[in-house]
């Protein structure tokens, strides 16, 4: 949700604080908890492999070759090592210094953000986890986000 917020931000799609994105209804990609849930009621429409970027982060070769297994990909050591490092968080970064990317010109921040697991934790006071736990609370004890409805 922080990345999101960040996002537009830097493409100049919104102006208001944190705590006020938070309680927004009229987001284009809906709030994020029906995001997350949107995809799962698209699983029946083909095959759907869930993958969270803390785990990606976490075991990137088990998660990669997760990955690659489920579209069927041959990946052998040297092809992980080659994905895992064209792919990785400082070479996404300097592509996007040196190239840019797709979002048109008026892009003010790096999309390539940060990529820290678990910094939304140093945006979120409790006036925000307040806000967003009353919507997304059950999202987030499904897929692992959290622990217990206290956190």
């Amino acid at each position: 949700m922080v990345s999101y917020y960040y996002f537009l931000i830097g493409n100049g799609r919104l102006e208001a604080s944190l705590l006020e994105f938070l309680g927004k209804k009229d987001l284009n990609q809906g709030l994020w908890h029906e995001h997350v849930e949107s995809w799962l009621l698209r699983k029946n429409q083909g095959d759907l492999l869930l993958v969270r970027y803390q785990e990606l982060c976490r075991q990137t070769e088990v998660e990669v070759m997760r990955m690659a297994r489920f579209i069927g990909l041959p990946c052998d050591e040297a092809r992980l090592d080659w994905a895992i490092s064209n792919s990785s968080f400082e070479t996404m970064r300097r592509i996007e210094a040196e190239k840019g990317l797709a979002l048109g010109p008026e892009r003010q921040l790096p999309t390539i953000r940060k990529g820290i697991v678990g910094d939304w934790e140093n945006h979120f006071e409790a006036a925000h986890k307040d806000v967003f736990k009353r919507y997304a609370n059950r999202t987030l004890l499904r897929f692992g986000y959290v622990e217990d409805e206290n956190w």
